[in-house]
């Protein structure tokens, strides 16, 4: 297994599929926020969707640099804010009372702009990304298994810059792109 970037801060796992060759590419790969595993080191991924989700997490935070935080989210607790953006998702009885007393959104704009959404590698999470002091935030807590489970419903964050985050995806994207080249559409 190797990995991009830094385990303590944000990191991209990798590890080569070693079952019988398809059609298709696949690898493990997985984030690692704050020295945290996110997902199963033995779910693999479909190496064209997962690299195109990544490419589009890259996009959208460039595309919203200086734009991902929202006025809402002055005085809240990290806790908060986390909150606030997934009720922007929800129906009123799905929200958590102990958050009654954040405002209501009529849209699912903080939704659409905060929520982490790469493939089933991460679905035993609940991503968001924000921006605090012109650094990108990531907030997420576990939500259930492969999360383990001490970690399930706990609250953690990293923040990690701008530029290390994108050089560590284009150096991970250039190296599946490379490794995988005859499997990936828009590979080197």
């Amino acid at each position: 297994m190797c990995s991009f970037g830094d385990k303590n801060t944000f990191a991209i796992s990798y590890r080569p599929y070693e079952r019988e060759l398809t059609n298709d590419a696949f690898a493990y790969c997985h984030l690692i926020l704050g020295g945290h595993f996110i997902g199963s080191a033995e779910e693999s991924c479909l190496l064209g969707t997962w690299t195109l989700f990544l490419e589009d997490l890259q996009n959208h935070i460039k595309a919203n640099t200086g734009n991902l935080s929202d006025p809402l989210f002055s005085g809240l607790t990290e806790r908060e804010i986390f909150e606030l953006i997934f009720k922007s998702n929800q129906l009123d009885e799905d929200f958590d009372p102990a958050f009654a007393h954040l405002p209501a959104q009529q849209t699912d704009d903080l939704w659409v702009k905060h929520v982490v959404s790469l493939d089933e590698t991460i679905d035993a999470y609940l991503i968001v990304l924000i921006e605090a002091e012109g650094k990108l935030k990531f907030i997420w807590k576990g939500w259930r298994d492969p999360c383990p489970q001490n970690e399930i419903g706990k609250l953690f964050s990293v923040i990690v810059d701008h530029d290390f985050f994108a050089s560590t995806v284009d150096t991970c994207l250039d190296f599946l792109k490379t490794t995988y080249a005859e499997f990936l559409i828009g590979a080197k």
